[in-house]
Order: structure tokens, then sequence, then C-alpha cells
């Protein structure tokens, strides 16, 4: 609660550690004397929300502390504290009937300083102005007014004050003798059947309306209410609709019926265009024999083929892509470029050279071949780099340990 009381409110000086009213007042003295500086005027109103701790509206303090993420029994705790409290009048031994409180929040209380706070935290700021906050004041300032006359400037203040004024009426719901009714249910009506299913299924949405309809269904249940979604045909029962769709039906089931010529715009050819160009590629990709391309039935990645050391990941991912620093690919891009060993070898060194049939790494990579001697597996590029899809899935993770260190003793890692 103590980092939430920090974070929300940048602007309030009540109720906070090492804060007091001289904040506000040595700000207001600093703008009044810079304005004055530049020439220019400045305009301040000073508002006292009446009654501010009887007055904030429970429902939707419990709805906004849903919205910041306090949800759970934190805010079960809280909804017990804010809600269900009465009051009387005693004196002497006599007691008057008990009237129950709906608005605002226990006086006295070492929470609700805080919870007060949390109600004011999304005051509406402006960018031309300076909002600042000590507990129920505000200080609203606008320093921007040149060659302002005083008529003018007055004119201003009232402007802002009645501004505020409304703001505040219209914040902190002030009913002064009413009852303000907590729907315990919100039954909400669409005739489309997907977006329902879209809302409450568990899948994960990229749509930015669902994750934020679906925030604002769990925030009202945190805070008692609950919503339900109900489908509602929209075309059915009515005459002409359920005519037209038959007529509709029946016409696209009929080879001699007419049709209309609806030419495409510009940009529903280009995105024709460019979904043809999308499956040519893949197909080409389909149909490529590169073994460094392989096709897989799922997304997920194959864990296998990242280690621990970023150093070795970088490296087996230019193993298997075919893309290095091996002197025959460099050949391939410098024609000049010497394709042979470098360890002496009268041969191209290549992946399948240095890994396999390079006798300088032999010694180097005895453990490796035992290892795939031991499993039954080929000793060969595609199962040493983890692409054998044939391949158990067990011991590649080995492999991969053992191939990293072979990489890293033979110092082919600062090679490749």
């Amino acid at each position: 609660m103590e980092t939430i009381n920090w974070e929300i409110n940048k602007i309030q000086a009540g109720f906070r550690r090492r804060c007091s009213t001289m904040d506000h007042i040595i700000q207001l003295e600093t703008d009044i004397v810079t304005s004055f500086s530049q020439k220019k005027s400045t305009v301040a109103v000073f508002l006292d929300i009446e009654k501010a701790y009887d007055s904030i509206w429970i429902q939707g303090f419990l709805f906004k502390m849903a919205s910041m993420g306090i949800t759970g029994a934190i805010l079960a705790w809280l909804k017990n504290h804010v809600t269900g409290r009465s009051m009387c009048v005693r004196i002497g031994d006599q007691k008057s009937n008990h009237k129950t409180i709906s608005n605002g929040v226990p006086q006295g209380a070492v929470i609700s300083p805080i919870l007060f706070n949390i109600m004011m935290s999304d005051i509406p700021r402006q960018q031309q102005t300076k909002t600042l906050l000590f507990a129920d004041n505000l200080q609203y300032t606008l320093n921007d007014l040149q060659d302002t006359v005083v008529s003018d400037v007055q004119e201003k203040a009232i402007e802002c004050r009645l501004e505020m004024v409304n703001l505040f009426n219209t914040l902190s719901h002030k009913i002064p003798d009413t009852t303000i009714y907590i729907p315990p249910e919100i039954l909400v009506y669409c005739d489309s059947s997907f977006a329902i299913k879209t809302i409450v299924s568990n899948q994960q949405s990229t749509n930015e309306a669902i994750s934020l309809i679906r925030e604002t269904i769990r925030s009202l249940k945190s805070s008692g209410t609950r919503t339900t979604l109900a489908w509602i045909p929209s075309h059915t029962g009515i005459t002409g609709n359920e005519r037209a769709d038959a007529l509709a039906n029946m016409e696209t089931k009929t080879t001699s019926g007419e049709r209309t010529e609806n030419p495409l715009s510009p940009s529903e050819k280009a995105s024709v265009a460019r979904k043809a160009w999308a499956n040519a590629h893949f197909m080409e990709i389909k149909r490529c024999q590169k073994e460094c391309i392989q096709m897989k039935t799922t997304l997920n990645l194959t864990i296998w083929h990242n280690h621990k050391e970023r150093a070795v990941s970088i490296c087996l991912h230019r193993l298997r892509s075919g893309h290095n620093y091996t002197n025959a690919f460099n050949h391939i891009i410098d024609h000049e470029a010497d394709p042979s060993c470098r360890q002496g070898c009268e041969t191209l060194e290549n992946i399948k050279h240095i890994l396999i049939d390079c006798p300088a790494f032999d010694l180097h990579c005895h453990k490796l071949r035992q290892l795939l001697a031991t499993k039954n597996l080929y000793f060969d590029t595609n199962t040493i780099l983890g692409m054998n899809p044939l391949a158990d899935p067990a011991p590649q993770y080995k492999i991969r340990d053992l191939l990293g260190r072979f990489l890293m003793q033979t110092a082919l890692i600062h090679i490749i």
C-alpha cells in the first residue's frame, strides 16, 4: 500500500511522509516570481472539497482499486472495511436509531488518508496548468497569461473556479440525502455471438478492446458487481430480413442468377497481391532443399537449440543456418579468399569438415562420438546440431553440452 500511495500521489502533499503545506507554498511563490520576472500574469484558484471524507463514492472507490490491480484478499478486506457501516447518536444512556452509511471512509482510521489519496489520484490535469493537492484542498495555477489586464485575469479565474466546482461535484458523486444504489448485476445485450465468445474465452487476445473489456469486467466483479453477457438474435422474427436472407441464399445457389461486378479498390488489390506473394514465398521455402530449413508442426521453440552460454548459442545458430566465418563460406563471398582448412588439411573448411572430418579435432570430439554410438545415432552434422527430426529428444541436451564444450576447447567458438 505504501508503494501505491507513493506512485499515485505525485501532486499530493497531504498524508505523505516528509511533505507539508510548505511544499506547495514555495512552489506557488516560485511561479509568481517567475511570471513577474517574465512580465506575465499568474491565475491561482483554491478549492476546498466540502465533507471530503464523507462524500467518497464507495462503489467507484472499489472499482478504482480493482483497476489499479489491488484485488484478492486485500480488496475484500477493504470492501469489508468501508461497507456495511452505520451510525447513531448517544446522549447519556439513550441511543437514536441506527442509520446506514452509504458513502465515505471511516473518520479517524489509520488507513483512511491512504484510501482518500487513492480516490483523488486520477484527478484530471491539463498541460498548460499546474495542479497541486494537499488532502482535500486543491490549487489550480495558470502561468502563461502574457499582457493580460486585471479584468481578463479575474474572468479567467471565475471560469476556472466554475469548471473545477462542476468537476468535483461529478467526481465525488455528492448526493447529500440520497443513498447511492450499487447494482449487484449488469446485464449487457449483444447481437454478436462471436464477440461474446471471444470476451469469455480464456485465450489471450491481441485486440486492445477485448483486453479492456475483460479488465473492466474483472474490476466490476472485484468491486461487487456481476456482469452478464447475453446474446440476442438481431434479424430473426423480422419478416423483411428473413425474406431478404432467403432470397439471397437462393440466388447464390442458382448458376443463372444475376451477378454484379464490384471492382476492388487499390488498397484491396494490394492486400490480395501481398497475400499471393506470401503464399508463393511460403511454398518456395517449403520446397527448399537446404538442411537448415525445416518445417515444424508447432510454433514452440526447440529448447535444446539454446545454450546457457550466449556465445555458444550464437555459434550453434551460425552452424545451423550455414552462415558463419568458415573459410568455405568466406570464399563464397570473396572468391579470392582461401577456402581450405586453416589446420593444414587439403580440403574445404566447411561445417562437416570441422565437426566430423578434421583430424586436428579428433581427440576433442571423442566423447561426442562415444555418446552417439551408445544411443545408436549417426555421427553427422544434423544429429550433432540437433536438427535430426527422427532423433530421440532425451539425449539432445547432453549432445548440445558436449558440442558446446568441443567448440570452446578447440577455440572454434572464436572462429565460427
